[in-house]
């Protein structure tokens, strides 16, 4: 445990592979963090409902000592829930509410299908910046791409797309 008054230069927090029911809450009570910039919750055990407690961690509004910038679920399943919506602060319409500090969102492996990245690529279309997204091993096809290029605004903040490893087809020769 750290004193009062100290501070901590730890800038990224592997969780992986434990528990991480209330980490959100967890990291909240460390203000020592003053570099904290990456968190890593591959294959975690985490409720949908602790996963929108992340957002505690990416809105601009979260105090800078506690801002994260990179945010790894891969293996997370995360299929029919809200939990993406509800982290990412999207409104109904798919607005984002808050301001996002994530450049690297990685959802790989979360068993997510077309239905459930919805909210997210029309959130990005609608203003959410995420710099990196990388959706690779999930059940995603063309629809997915579509929502992002259907709802993509004057501005698009994506640089990197990941969509390895399923069912997308962009370059379907479709003259027969």
């Amino acid at each position: 445990m750290w004193f009062a008054g100290q501070t901590c230069s730890l800038s990224v927090l592997d969780f992986s592979l434990n528990v991480a029911d209330n980490i959100a809450g967890d990291i909240e009570k460390l203000p020592q963090l003053k570099n904290f910039k990456t968190l890593l919750l591959k294959k975690c055990r985490i409720t949908p409902a602790n996963v929108v407690d992340l957002s505690k961690l990416i809105t601009l509004t979260t105090p800078d000592f506690l801002k994260i910038s990179s945010l790894t679920l891969d293996g997370i399943k995360l299929s029919g829930t809200e939990a993406l919506k509800g982290m990412l602060g999207l409104s109904d319409m798919f607005i984002p509410t808050n301001a996002c500090s994530l450049e690297l969102l990685s959802l790989t492996g979360c068993g997510l299908n077309d239905r459930d990245v919805k909210p997210l690529m029309n959130g990005i279309g609608n203003g959410l910046v995420i710099k990196e997204l990388r959706l690779s091993a999930n059940r995603l096809t063309d629809t997915t791409v579509n929502y992002l290029v259907d709802s993509s605004g004057t501005s698009l903040s994506l640089q990197a797309l990941d969509l390895s490893i399923n069912k997308v087809g962009l370059f379907k020769d479709h003259s027969s």
